[in-house]
């Protein structure tokens, strides 16, 4: 194939596949939950079904977790499991998994770090307690292949935001705190002034600006 052709192949399937999604929207046999609101106070697990946790992310989990004014729970084996590069076998990552959605005192998850391993566990999780259970689950990275895997089987809304040993600051600590405090609600985008976000106040070109004035609606949702 010459590059040409190439082109003319990549440019046929880029138009394709809005088509392709609708279809993939349309053909869900879910409909759409939002997962159960917490308290200031309530416990939230900390998992790790990706990489490897260190010490030194660990802590920092949980440094967020209590600055955000929640107690917090992992595996106790957590530090005690690598398997090379991964937080453990996969059958310990599911039942880490399961254990915390099932755990009555916990009521979100945080996925502590991204990386790699969910795409090897997540046709072997048990999607009829994940949606009994309507818990939030947090993080982003290799978090996103559980994302979709939870809203394809049981049209559980995830949220695509900070992993918890990310360093936190002050919009992203808003906006997590909207999260836990309202599932369901929609949150505008802005230039965090208020916040006295350093990149946007120091960098001009940081901000995002209207190039043309328009209002519209969309949802977002990962295939």
């Amino acid at each position: 194939m010459n590059r040409r052709e190439f082109k003319k192949k990549m440019a046929a399937a880029a138009a394709l596949s809005p088509w392709l999604w609708n279809i993939q929207l349309d053909q869900m046999q879910h409909e759409i939950i939002y997962p159960k609101p917490i308290s200031k106070g309530d416990t939230i697990g900390l998992i790790a079904p990706s990489g490897f946790i260190s010490d030194e992310r660990l802590n920092r989990a949980i440094a967020n977790v209590l600055d955000l004014g929640y107690k917090y729970k992992h595996s106790a084996e957590l530090l005690n499991r690598t398997t090379g590069y991964l937080a453990g076998s996969d059958q310990d990552r599911i039942k880490e998994i399961h254990d915390m959605i099932n755990d009555p005192e916990v009521a979100a998850i945080w996925c502590i770090r991204g990386g790699y391993g969910l795409t090897r566990i997540i046709d072997k999780l048990d999607y009829n307690l994940i949606k009994a259970k309507q818990k939030i689950i947090l993080g982003y990275s290799d978090i996103t292949a559980l994302h979709i895997a939870v809203f394809q089987n049981t049209g559980l809304v995830c949220y695509h935001g900070p992993v918890a040993s990310s360093t936190i600051k002050n919009y992203s600590k808003a906006c997590i705190e909207n999260i836990f405090k309202d599932p369901t609600k929609l949150s505008a985008i802005t230039n965090p002034f208020s916040l006295k976000n350093e990149l946007t106040l120091r960098i001009p070109n940081h901000q995002s600006r209207t190039c043309r004035g328009a209002i519209n609606w969309w949802e977002f949702i990962n295939y």
